[in-house]
Parts: structure tokens; sequence; C-alpha cells
């Protein structure tokens, strides 16, 4: 159902936004490196010790070969994570809509859900830079009723991003981040996605983090 078109170029300018996000977190953790020892945190970094829940509105920068045929709406963002014994290990999940700009193509829901692994490149009592890759499923619904087997596809994707956590209250952040995403479709899919949301810390707990050790 996603069109196979020849492949294009992909746009530089929102690659370069994620490469200049990253490198100001880098700026940050060495910045914040100079200064005093982080205090503790209100949560042990051990792992399984804590979750972050965030939850944030998410919208694409870029669809790749998409943008042709599809406009993406605003979509929302799921995150789950963890400490782990290297970062924070986690889920995430997007949902979000395409409306069709083309009579042939028929609108469709897409859901982009894997496994995350971030991690702090330096941590302060207020400021939380984060770098993370994820790979995952790449799933599209589409609307009306579709052939027997072409209702839904799923494609493999892997990708990378940068984030930053601004603590506003204790254990509560505000999260800002940009993802890119490679779609392993028969000609590739290059995402680019922004994100804004709120992040809540707690410890976990005791029946959860046995199950999860």
């Amino acid at each position: 159902m996603i069109p196979r078109i020849p492949a294009r170029r992909a746009r530089p300018v929102a690659c370069r936004g994620i490469a200049v996000l990253a490198a100001t977190l880098l700026l940050v953790a060495d910045t914040t490196s100079l200064g005093a020892q982080a205090p503790a945190s209100p949560h042990s970094r051990a792992p399984y010790s804590s979750l972050t829940v965030s939850v944030a509105a998410s919208r694409q920068a870029s669809s790749g070969r998409l943008d042709d045929y599809w406009d993406a709406g605003r979509g929302v963002r799921i995150d789950i994570h963890t400490p782990f014994y290297l970062g924070d290990a986690g889920l995430t999940a997007t949902t979000l809509r395409y409306a069709t700009r083309t009579a042939s193509q028929p609108g469709f829901r897409a859901i982009v859900a894997g496994a995350n692994w971030r991690f702090p490149i330096g941590t302060t009592a207020r400021l939380r830079p984060a770098l993370s890759v994820e790979a995952g499923n790449f799933m599209t619904i589409f609307d009306g009723d579709q052939p027997k087997g072409l209702g839904k596809e799923s494609e493999i994707y892997a990708g990378g991003g940068a984030s930053l956590g601004v603590a506003i209250a204790a254990g509560t952040a505000a999260v800002f981040g940009a993802d890119a995403r490679h779609v392993f479709t028969s000609t590739p899919i290059r995402m680019v996605s922004l994100h804004a949301g709120i992040a809540h810390t707690f410890a976990t707990p005791g029946w959860l983090r046995a199950v999860i050790e």
C-alpha cells in the first residue's frame, strides 16, 4: 500500500537539526561535569529501582517519501524507562494519523513502537540530557475496506535521538527531544520526529521489580 517510488535524497535540514541538538547536549554534559557533583537523585540509580513515564505531543519534521502522498498529523508519544546496568532501558510508542493527499491512496494510522536504550550524558539537579538508540516496528493501518492482507502493513525500523529533561518539581520534568528513524521498506523511508511533554519518576513497586528482575 505504501507506494514504491524512486528513492530520493534525505532532507538535510532536519538531520542537521538533530546533530545540532546532540552537540548541544554534549556541550551541556561537558559543562556540568566541570562543576560540583550532581546531588543524589530522589530515586536510586540501581537497576530497576525506579520508573520514568513520559507522555508527549509529537510531530513529524519529515516523513521522507511519505510526504508526497500524505500529510502527517500531530501524534501522542509514551515512553517508559528504568535504570539499567548501562543507561536506561525502556519502551516507546507513538501513534499518529496520516491524511491522504491523493485520491488513489487511503489515509492511515501509524503506530511506531519499539525498545529504546537511553544514555544520560550529564545530569544535574535540573538538567538531564541524553542520547538514545532504538529499534522496533512501524505499523500502518489503512482507512476503509482494503483487500485481504493489504489493510495493515508492518516494517522494522531502527534509529536514534537526543533529548533533554528539565526538572520542574520533585520527580517531574519537562521533556524535549528529536529522533531520526530508518524504516526498512523496499525503498527505505527516513523520518524525523520532534516531541515535547512531561515525565514523572517514581520508585518501582516491589512486586513489579520482582517481575522485571
